[in-house]
């Protein structure tokens, strides 16, 4: 690891005249005070580590937009939808899902459902052990008393009902049904104009389903293409994005879920196609997870340095790295140089599988020392603070010496030289390069 020393030289010097009255040398009553601010500097950044900890757990299965892909929707009849897993599922994580449109703003700074009238859905893996990459989950009857073909499902806020024109439905991980921290999917039996992808982190046709290609403001869809997968996860979503060529659509009135024709939901009844039971192939196969590790720096401000010397472990695949958790949007190909203490999170992530792990870097900003010194006069024998003769801003501890670059005594005391004398002092930042003399 390297970083930019910034030294700036002053000579303090000391020279000694007969005594002169009324003089006074100032006591130094900073380096007491920088000394416990920077204390609380590597105490705030262990705390907020701490919380961040706590808060947000370092690693899990679903992780990242794109997780899950939505490959049925269906507004008659039995209502309800499906989904296939990408990655392992396990036994307790929750997926919401809410038929509210979103806002358009970022997470976190002022990101939202609009309320309306509509509500949520809870999903919970409650089936006592993990559901493998590859498996579609199917929720029927999601308006009236919804049901899931694994795991459990309920309407934690009225008024859920996927509609038959202008309707989108939203796959999230969140704390809670309204307020989501991930998103993962999202279908519209129309486009995305009425319920937009914008700051979700959802692409179009990449990670949200467009069903309109297929045929405007369906009522029911499944998809019928290719449910194996041997090349990567992401052809295999992308299968599942070309709605054109692999999916199955109907719209008009009635019920079309069971109507013997091409889209049936959940199961075809005498014809048609109905939701899919699995994925399989080698891109759900088992694969190494990375195992990354954190450590905390502090740097000066002003420096920069690159956050890859600050991981451990064994990095595998890419390794990206954001200012939010859960948002990756910057490789880390360069050097940050932060002007405040900084929490950055990181992930590295095997292409095209679910092989993923986090990690947190805390960096902590200390300011650049900026001392002067003044030259006095005394009488020979009388003593001198030389802490006294300091202008500027002390950070760290101060040190002093007789010989340029050699600091061997703390400024504590008073010195009484005998002669005309140099001192040489030094103001560094303990475990930084944070230096000025």
């Amino acid at each position: 690891m390297r970083y930019n020393v910034f030294i700036k030289t002053e000579l303090l010097s000391v020279n000694v005249v007969p005594y002169q009255h009324g003089r006074r040398v100032c006591e130094n009553l900073l380096t007491g005070f920088h000394k416990s601010l920077v204390l609380q500097l590597l105490q705030m950044s262990m705390c907020l580590l701490l919380v961040t900890v706590a808060l947000f757990p370092l690693k899990g299965q679903l992780v990242q937009e794109g997780d899950i892909s939505f490959v049925a929707f269906n507004s008659d009849g039995t209502d309800g939808f499906a989904f296939v897993t990408y990655v392992e599922i396990s036994a307790g994580e929750t997926i919401y899902f809410t038929d509210e449109e979103w806002n358009g703003l970022p997470i976190g700074s002022g990101g939202d459902f609009i309320a309306t009238t509509e509500g949520a859905l809870t999903w919970v893996n409650d089936s006592g052990g993990s559901i493998t990459a590859g498996t579609v989950i199917t929720i029927t009857s999601s308006s009236s008393s919804p049901m899931a073909s694994h795991g459990s499902v309920t309407e934690s806020n009225n008024g859920f009902n996927p509609g038959g024109s202008n309707e989108v439905i939203y796959a999230f991980l969140g704390t809670d049904d309204a307020t989501p921290t991930i998103f993962l999917s999202a279908i519209a039996n129309d486009d995305f104009a009425s319920g937009v992808l914008t700051n979700t982190g959802l692409t179009e046709s990449i990670e949200a389903v467009r069903l309109d290609v297929c045929m405007a403001d369906v009522d029911v869809a499944v998809y019928v293409g290719n449910t194996i997968c041997n090349t990567t996860i992401a052809d295999c979503r992308a299968m599942i994005m070309d709605v054109a060529n692999n999916w199955y659509c109907e719209d008009g009135t009635g019920d079309q879920s069971q109507n013997g024709m091409s889209a049936e939901f959940p199961t075809p009844n005498g014809g048609g196609m109905g939701v899919p039971s699995n994925f399989t192939g080698s891109a759900f196969s088992s694969c190494t997870d990375p195992v990354i590790f954190g450590r905390d720096s502090v740097i000066c401000r002003g420096e920069s340095l690159s956050l890859l010397d600050l991981l451990d472990g064994t990095l595998l695949g890419i390794v990206e790295y954001g200012l939010n958790y859960g948002q990756y949007p910057d490789t880390i190909t360069t050097v940050v140089s932060p002007v405040e203490t900084t929490i950055y999170y990181v992930r590295d992530s095997v292409a095209g599988t679910s092989c993923i792990d986090t990690a947190v870097v805390t960096i902590t900003v200390v300011p650049q020392p900026g001392i002067s010194g003044r030259d006095t006069m005394i009488c020979r024998g009388s003593p001198v603070d030389l802490g006294g003769l300091l202008v500027g801003t002390v950070e760290g501890t101060l040190e002093y010496g007789t010989v340029y670059g050699q600091y061997p005594d703390t400024i504590t005391t008073v010195v009484s030289p005998v002669e005309t004398t140099i001192y040489y002092v030094r103001d560094s930042v303990a475990g930084t390069s944070c230096i000025d003399t």
